[in-house]
């Protein structure tokens, strides 16, 4: 019965060793075998970019930041000055200053937290030139090491590779940060700008005539109205095309077409006059109210005129005021507000869009152009 008694003591020794092994901790606090994980951020302010490294605060343990200071306007280290960081909640912390950089752009302040919680971690940075101030929220300080680590993780190397700061501030790098916004992506390239089709029309004459411009100092350039009279093409004098007779004489042939018409249909209708006969009399009828018809209109007094199409601007001019033209000759173009192109000595070039200009070129459809 001893015998048993006493194997029995070594098992439960022997177990107890075990229990220990496996929970054997370090001089911080954490298990052997695990570290404390390591925490960065980034951050921008107009003067500086911080990028520090440092433990996790865990109460009791002293935790020193690796704290780089990088000048915007520079993107060059912060070569002079002090770094003073404040660990704060509710209006109370602790504090230490690093006098010194420990090389260019890092500075090492320390700091031994005494509560665990949530906290604010600010950074002042005094500098021969200027003064900056950046603070980081929600800094947890852990009670422990194995609180640490249940909430992070441990310190693993993930197979990353690392551009350090110091190997930035060698070369011409820079970094900032990412904010939402549009890309264009610009060519550049050469090539003539052509309006969209619909947004330009060229009037051509109506019939032979001399040019009136209805518009004084009509110009390219100039703003017009929908249904405006911009020129009037007259024929008033000429012994021959004059389009009062040729008007005339097409009344004429369209009356006597007219009358023909309308004797033949009786008698069509009466069946006295065979079906191919009336209707070789219906199309010379028609025939002749077309012509009547396309000569008359547009005709105001003893000229044809020419309106604007639509609200825009005059594009070009293709004649000059008393010129002879033949029908069908080019006379005006006019284009709408989103083909207006203007020329400024300040500037390549300006483009008008919904009445607005603006330094660049703009499509049809509004969209910016290099």
């Amino acid at each position: 019965m001893k015998y048993i008694i006493i194997v029995l003591a070594f098992l439960a020794m022997s177990c107890n060793n075990k229990a220990d092994d496996a929970h054997a901790h370090n001089a911080d606090g954490s298990h052997i075998g695990e570290e404390i994980p390591r925490l960065d951020h980034t951050i921008w302010t107009d003067k500086t970019e911080l990028f520090v490294e440092f433990s996790a605060l865990i109460v009791g343990n002293g935790s020193r930041f690796a704290a780089h200071f990088t000048e915007m306007d520079r993107h060059q280290p912060v070569r002079e000055g002090s770094v003073t960081v404040s660990l704060i909640k509710d209006g109370k912390g602790i504090r230490n200053t690093a006098d010194a950089p420990t090389s260019p752009g890092i500075f090492s302040p320390a700091i031994q937290p005494k509560e665990a919680g949530n906290y604010q971690l600010v950074f002042e940075l005094t500098t021969p030139g200027y003064s900056d101030k950046i603070v980081i929220d929600d800094i947890t300080v852990y009670a422990n090491a194995d609180e640490a680590i249940k909430a992070l993780g441990t310190a693993k190397d993930d197979g990353s590779i690392s551009f350090l700061k110091e190997q930035a501030w060698k070369i011409d790098f820079k970094t900032a940060a990412a904010v939402n916004g549009k890309i264009y992506d610009v060519i550049n390239t050469s090539g003539v700008w052509m309006p969209s089709p619909g947004s330009v029309k060229t009037m051509a004459a109506k019939s032979n005539g001399v040019v009136d411009f209805a518009v004084s100092n009509l110009t390219e350039g100039t703003p017009v109205k929908k249904d405006q009279l911009l020129i009037n093409v007259s024929s008033q004098g000429l012994a021959s095309n004059n389009l009062s007779i040729e008007i005339a004489k097409a009344r004429s042939s369209f009356e006597q077409a007219k009358s023909e018409y309308e004797r033949k249909k009786q008698l069509y209708e009466s069946k006295i006059v065979p079906k191919a006969e009336f209707e070789k009399v219906e199309s010379n009828f028609n025939i002749a109210r077309s012509n009547y018809q396309g000569l008359a209109a547009g005709v105001a007094g003893d000229g044809k005129q020419i309106r604007a199409p639509f609200d825009g601007y005059i594009t070009a001019i293709n004649v000059a005021n008393g010129d002879y033209v033949d029908q069908g000759a080019a006379m005006v173009t006019v284009g709408t507000l989103r083909s207006r192109g203007i020329k400024d000595p300040n500037c390549t070039f300006l483009w008008t869009h919904h009445g607005e200009c603006t330094r660049h070129l703009v499509s049809d459809q509004g969209w910016p152009m290099a």
